[in-house]
This record gives structure tokens, C-alpha cells and sequence, in this order.
């Protein structure tokens, strides 16, 4: 058997994957037949595709192959990766938009988030805020923080009319 090349993507056949819970929590895999006590779980495109092409890894960060799709999966093994990515890349969603103003050299967001109100802080438009879709939009303020607009268009009338202020 010939060594395996480190740089090589390796393809995961989605029926071959198993993942679960230990009884501590610990995220397990079976992957071709093969136990793994601990895996991680990594996006290779969390903004355009944050369900497709899921990097499978040991504790020592080495690839073990790729997930194409999460919907591949079979049901449990799919909401225990879900489950996971979530909490690996937690970015509350603005769920309302209360108020947009804009004050000498700053944009203030007033929203409301899956996590709570936040006020957000952006000096320029175009730096802080990305759309990896149509609708979809990432929005990270001065200090770092992250949001994310899953769409703009199924948001309250409120909202949209807020929205509306920046464009």
C-alpha cells in the first residue's frame, strides 16, 4: 500500500460516514469502516457554500477526506455536522433591523440578532459589508464582530426600509 500523498483532496464517500456523539459529547466518525474517537469538522467555503465540501479532520488538524454534501449524509449524521459547524462558526443572523443612521465618518446599525440586540459600528460600506449570495449579506463592524443577513428580502417591512437608507 502506497503512502498517501498529504496534499492529496480525498473524496469522501457520503454513505461511508457515520458521525455521532461520544457520551462526553466528543464529535466521532466511522469513515470507510474506520473508527475515529475525534473528528473536526471545517468549512472549506463557509460563505458560498457553508454545506458543501466539509473538511473531515483528526485532532492534529490532518484531512482525513471531504464531505461534498451534507445532504449526502443520512439524517443523524447530517444534524450532528450541522450541529457542529454551527457552533464552529457561530455568527448571529440580524433577524430585525431597528435603525441605520449615518453619524460623520460612521454607519450605526441598531438590530436585533439570534443572540440578542447589538449595535454595530462600520466606518465604510464597502469594507465591512460582503454578499457571497444574492440577498445574503455578512456584515463585520470596527471591533471585529460578525453578522450575518440570511435574506434581505424575506426581513419585515421595517427593516427592508432601513436597508434601503445604505443603497
Amino acid at each position: 500500500m502506497r503512502e498517501r500523498d498529504p496534499y492529496e483532496i480525498v473524496l469522501l464517500d457520503s454513505h461511508n460516514v457515520w458521525l455521532g456523539r461520544s457520551p462526553g459529547g466528543v464529535l466521532q466518525a466511522v469513515i470507510e469502516g474506520v473508527e475515529y474517537p475525534e473528528v473536526l469538522l471545517y468549512r472549506t467555503y463557509p460563505f458560498s457554500k457553508p454545506t458543501e465540501y466539509i473538511s473531515v479532520r483528526n485532532p492534529k488538524e490532518e484531512e482525513i477526506g471531504i464531505i461534498r454534501s451534507l445532504q449526502e449524509l443520512e439524517l443523524a449524521s447530517r444534524e450532528e455536522a450541522e450541529r457542529e459547524l454551527n457552533l464552529r462558526y457561530l455568527i448571529p443572523r440580524i433577524t430585525h433591523i431597528e435603525k441605520i443612521q449615518q453619524k460623520p465618518a460612521l454607519w450605526i446599525w441598531k438590530v436585533e440578532t439570534t443572540l440578542g440586540p447589538m449595535t454595530l459600528a462600520l466606518r465604510n460600506l464597502h469594507e465591512h459589508l460582503q454578499s457571497p449570495a444574492p440577498g445574503r449579506y455578512l456584515i463585520s463592524d470596527i471591533e471585529g464582530r460578525r453578522c450575518e443577513i440570511v435574506d434581505i428580502n424575506a426581513m419585515d417591512a421595517h427593516s427592508r426600509k432601513q436597508w434601503n437608507k445604505i443603497l
